[in-house]
Formats: structure tokens, sequence, C-alpha cells
């Protein structure tokens, strides 16, 4: 039976690592040199970089850095990513009565734990998972996307809660998603239908504001995954308005 290493003192682990190199440390002290880089990191003790032996022979100046008054390690800390900025959709494009149903169906609509509302189970609308505040943008895109596509052949039809852009027999299936973020403190909420079998649930996620137009294509038995994504970046949606038409276009 493998007997456990007696651990030096936090303080004196810290000068052990600092005067040689890991290997003769981890040799002394009769474990591996992965055993001792674990044990440096669960108390908190600071280890030379790589490369920091050879510099230090090579009689270059090195900093050795003072051993952290706390043994915990900092946890990162993952501040919540602010709602992506796009410029302005063009407001001068009327909504097409397809994007104005969509609209109505969505107005009171719960929200799920993922911070998107829910899709109406009534009603021809188009395929949105967004939040509340991403809602009019989404629909803003659809209503370009509607314009655009007036001169060909393509058209944005509703069929079973799905959103296809049909010409004669072929269509591909389109859906405008938002990215969404975990984020504690959100409220709990209430069932759609309040029984003694459910409950309230936490809210997980919010929408980051940046969405996606997701494109699927039909295979043998339904739609397969979407294969294509046009997606908030560098270049919001709205500009990349002319390869989206001309995707569709093509298919």
């Amino acid at each position: 039976m493998r007997r456990s290493a007696a651990w030096p003192t936090r303080e004196d682990l810290y000068e052990l690592v600092w005067a040689r190199p890991s290997e003769q440390v981890a040799a002394e002290l009769g474990v591996s040199g992965a055993a001792l880089a674990k044990r440096c990191a669960a108390l908190n003790v600071p280890k030379p970089p790589r490369g920091y032996w050879a510099r230090r022979v090579a009689g270059q100046k090195v900093k050795k850095p003072p051993l952290p008054v706390s043994s915990r390690p900092k946890k990162k800390s993952t501040a919540p990513r602010a709602p992506y900025a796009a410029l302005p959709a063009n407001s001068e494009v009327p909504w097409p009565s397809l994007v104005q149903a969509t609209a109505r169906g969505y107005r009171d609509a719960p929200v799920d734990v993922w911070g998107r509302l829910e899709a109406p189970s009534r009603g021809q609308v188009l395929d949105v998972m967004v939040s509340r505040e991403a809602l009019p943008r989404a629909l803003q895109l659809y209503a370009l996307i509607i314009h655009g596509l007036k001169r060909s052949p393509v058209a944005l039809v509703t069929e079973r809660g799905r959103t296809l852009a049909r010409a004669g027999q072929d269509e591909i299936r389109l859906r405008i998603k938002e990215q969404v973020q975990a984020r504690n403190g959100l409220p709990l909420l209430e069932p759609k239908y309040a029984s003694s079998w459910n409950s309230p649930k936490p809210q997980k996620a919010v929408g980051t504001g940046r969405l996606q137009l997701l494109v699927s294509t039909p295979w043998q038995y339904g739609f397969g995954d979407y294969a294509v994504q046009f997606r908030d970046g560098k270049v919001p949606l709205e500009e990349q308005l002319e390869s989206i038409l001309v995707y569709l276009g093509s298919r």
C-alpha cells in the first residue's frame, strides 16, 4: 500500500517550489510532478512559469511573486454579457400581415426557462425563439426577408408551426433564434396551467440580444439539423441581408 505524502506547510511549499525545479521538489517529497502541481493549485501556491529556470541559469532577471494571503484560489467571475448592440433595422419596410399576426400571437406569450417566449399553440406565426426584448428586431428581420424575396420565386410561408422558404416543390426551413446566457437570481416562472402536479420553475437564462438565422434543408424523413447559420457578429444580421437573400433564392 502506497504511503501518503507528508506535505510541508503552505509557506514551506512556496519556498521549495521557488528554490528548485519542480522535478527535484517532487522527488524529495516522494510524489509525482502532477501531484505537486495539484497540491500547489489547491493551496493557491504560485509556481514558476515555463522557462523560469532556464532564464535564471542564463543570468536573466526573473520575478518571484509573493505568496497570496488566502489559500483559496480566486474563482474566475463571469460578468453578464452586455446586450448585443445591432444597427437599427430599416424601419421604412412595413410589416407584412404574417409578421403582424406573429406579433399579435406572441403579445401575451409566457417565458420559458431559457428566457425565450413560448410559441403560441394557435394561429400561423413565424418561427422565432427569442426573448420579449428581441422579438421586435426578429420580426423586423423577417419583414426585411419577405420584402427582399418579393421579386423572386421564393415565398415565406408558415405551416404547422414551421417557417418555410418555398419555391414550387422546393422548400427549406427557417428559424430566428436568440442566444441566451445563464445567470443566477432569476425569478420563478409560474406554470401555464396550475395544478397539484406542477410547480413554479426557476428561469435559467436571459437573452443576449444576439440573433441567429438558422436554415435546414429537407431530407428523407423531414427536415434535418440546421446546417446553415447566419449570425450576429462583427457584422449584424441586417447587414448580411443580401447574402441571406442570395442563399434563399439559390436553393
